[in-house]
């Protein structure tokens, strides 16, 4: 389980990482990119110190929806670069579009400091695939660079590139994928049961987007109180029977996606019942083409909470429900298994720095069956 030590949130999976590999050296270590400014995101940087990493060396761009106002100010006081970008949000905007501009206005502004600093390789840590992108591009910096990609729509975005610099693909990690997703359907069904009986919104059955790993997982979830129906592209995936999705949406008021893209297309949103809920499982907004509703209400700066368009519910502003400004969005005792990937990748990009080839590699097999071990056995029985 997690536990607090003088007010700091410590990970034992993480901890056992770094006992493990003591012999590392993160001193002249540089640290790049986006991620979710969460308390155990905190720690894991916390518990990196003690291999040599300095905060100064740390630079971080987070997204509105997952940045936790508390914890990015602890992040600054103990002297992390997290960019302020990491709260930019306009609700006329597709995400995607106004967060590519602020990675790009992040990392260039970063990158003299990476060139003129005496580093020993730069670790580029990615949530979507957009530091990699623009890094791949950039072709500008002389000290290796390994790149960590976590999320399958990132893994999507990069895996048709010829990439200058090798990419650890935490994404696709047997362990994430088995182990994370339930969490993540936990998460999401708590969230939905609360945003809907709030409301006093009951609903007998429901349609999933998306057959992958997380829908299927919210279905085992959800299906014990509703009727669940998968939705799929992939024929093989879509349990519908039903090959026309805008003929599915006419049928359920209670629409979840989970395809980490965008499932239905503003062109579609005439599909939608009087009443239906929108509920995402994925990342940004873009799953429902969300900034077309919200540009039909008055602009708003606050992203955290439930939009009525329409007659129709958009649950948290179109992005992920499991996402609510907290400073942790599933428990640490269950989250920490995806940070310890994330620090077995750090750990791997900085052992092998100089070994590593250019292209997706996997995530180290003897890393990933320590978090596989210590997380299945001592933590969850």
């Amino acid at each position: 389980m997690g536990y607090r030590l003088t007010n700091k949130l410590m990970l034992p999976l993480v901890e056992s990482l770094i006992s493990s590999n003591n012999e590392i050296s993160f001193s002249k270590v540089r640290i790049i990119g986006v991620q979710h400014i969460l308390e155990t995101t905190h720690s894991m940087f916390q518990s990196l110190y003690k291999l040599g990493l300095k905060p100064e060396n740390i630079s971080i761009l987070g997204k509105c929806y997952s940045t936790c106002k508390e914890v990015y100010e602890e992040m600054v006081a103990e002297g992390i670069d997290v960019s302020p970008g990491s709260f930019s949000y306009s609700s006329h905007r597709a995400y995607d579009e106004l967060f590519a501009n602020e990675v790009e206005n992040f990392i260039s502004s970063r990158i003299e400091t990476i060139i003129e600093g005496e580093f020993e390789c730069l670790i580029v840590l990615d949530d979507g695939g957009k530091c990699i992108n623009y890094l791949n591009k950039a072709n500008t910096i002389s000290v290796p660079v390994i790149a960590i990609e976590q999320t399958s729509a990132g893994y999507e975005a990069i895996k048709s590139q010829i990439l200058q610099f090798p990419v650890i693909n935490v994404a696709r990690s047997p362990v994430k994928l088995i182990l994370e997703s339930p969490m993540i359907a936990q998460a999401a069904a708590e969230r939905l049961y609360t945003s809907l009986s709030q409301k006093g919104l009951c609903f007998n059955e429901a349609l999933i987007i998306g057959g992958g790993a997380i829908g299927q997982a919210l279905k085992n979830r959800l299906s014990a109180d509703i009727k669940i129906v998968i939705y799929d592209q992939n024929i093989s995936l879509n349990e519908s029977g039903e090959p026309d999705l805008s003929k599915l949406l006419k049928k359920f008021h209670l629409i979840i996606g989970c395809t980490g893209k965008t499932s239905i297309p503003h062109e579609m949103h005439c599909n939608f019942l009087p009443g239906s809920v929108l509920v995402s499982v994925s990342s940004s907004d873009r799953e429902f083409d969300a900034h077309y509703l919200r540009k039909k209400l008055p602009e708003s700066d606050f992203w955290h909470q439930d939009l009525t368009v329409n007659e129709i519910l958009l649950v948290n502003s179109g992005f992920p429900v499991n996402f609510d400004g907290e400073r942790e969005n599933i428990e640490p005792e269950l989250i920490q298994l995806t940070i310890a990937l994330i620090a077995g990748a750090i750990i791997q990009a900085r052992k092998f720095s100089e070994q590593l080839s250019s292209g997706i590699i996997n995530l180290d097999a003897s890393i990933e069956k320590q978090i596989h071990d210590e997380f299945t056995l001592p933590l969850i029985c």
